[in-house]
């Protein structure tokens, strides 16, 4: 029983969560000790409104659900948690979500942002989701809500150029999610209705749009906003092996194209990400 609350959460999620330390770590204020002690407090309240949209969600797809082959396990569609109890639960996880704001500095900043990310996506599970380019729209706004929710958490302010990255890249993952969905989903469009107003030429070619954009973004932002001294442009080629495996892994391999599944789920990618960031502290915080 336990486990299957805990199922409705989507753990693996909670690492999307941890694009709210993007704005001190590139404000070179990560190792602040006030941005430590509250770190854990604005990754848990995002975190926890998260995972009681998801649930939301569940129960808004719960007949959908039922005609997956691989979302009928879940606990809302199989039967193991009841609708009222899972609407418990999620009032239980905004409640907690909310509470966190305490531990902000700004305090009324970050409640207008969660409040915006609750609407957008109850928004989202009743109708949005079934409206072309909207439903794209706003899955990418969740990773921007992010963001900005902890430049203002931290007090730091969020640079254009992490913006600019943060938003097209998320449109590359959201475009690479319905375009798989598209490809791999049988049927598809019992599931995910919206996917017959698109086509899959369609879908490619957003799709590697915006991971160009990503590339050529990420790539103006180390060369031209940092110091000329700077390690951190040294990131870039491994920005462009990362961009390189996903798309490799979305194109070869048999998957829905969510994002932290893939993420996760390639040793190799992680290990990448890691360094990753492990240059671009070098770069930022000793150059």
């Amino acid at each position: 029983m336990i486990y299957d609350y805990i199922q409705l959460c989507r753990p693996k999620h909670v690492v999307k969560s941890f694009l709210i330390l993007l704005p001190p770590f590139f404000g070179k204020i990560i190792l602040v000790p006030q941005t430590l002690r509250t770190a854990l407090f604005a990754i848990l309240s995002f975190s926890a409104v998260a995972a009681a949209i998801y649930v939301i969600n569940d129960v808004a797809d719960v007949d959908n659900d039922r005609n997956s082959s691989t979302k009928r396990n879940r606990p809302i569609a199989s039967g193991r948690v009841s609708i009222p109890k899972a609407l418990f639960f999620s009032a239980i996880l905004l409640g907690i979500g909310f509470t966190m704001l305490v531990f902000s500095d700004n305090i009324i900043a970050n409640f207008v942002l969660l409040l915006t990310y609750l609407v957008l996506n109850i928004a989202y599970s009743l109708t949005l989701k079934n409206k072309p380019l909207i439903d794209v729209f706003v899955l990418a706004s969740g990773f921007v809500l992010r963001v900005y929710f902890g430049g203002f958490w931290f007090d730091v302010a969020v640079s254009p150029w992490l913006f600019l990255c943060i938003f097209c890249g998320a449109l590359f993952l959201a475009f690479g999610k319905r375009r798989n969905e598209m490809l791999h989903m049988s049927p598809p469009y019992l599931t995910r209705p919206v996917l017959r107003r698109y086509t899959c030429q369609y879908l490619t070619s957003c799709y590697y749009l915006f991971c160009g954009l990503t590339i050529v973004f990420f790539s103006l932002w180390t060369v031209f906003a940092t110091e000329p001294q700077s390690m951190f442009m040294y990131t870039i080629p491994v920005v462009i092996f990362i961009v390189l495996r996903y798309n490799l892994i979305i194109e070869t391999v048999d998957t829905s194209g969510d994002p932290i599944p893939t993420l996760l789920g390639d040793k190799l990618l992680v290990f990448l990400i890691m360094f990753f960031l492990i240059l671009s502290f070098i770069g930022l915080y000793f150059s």
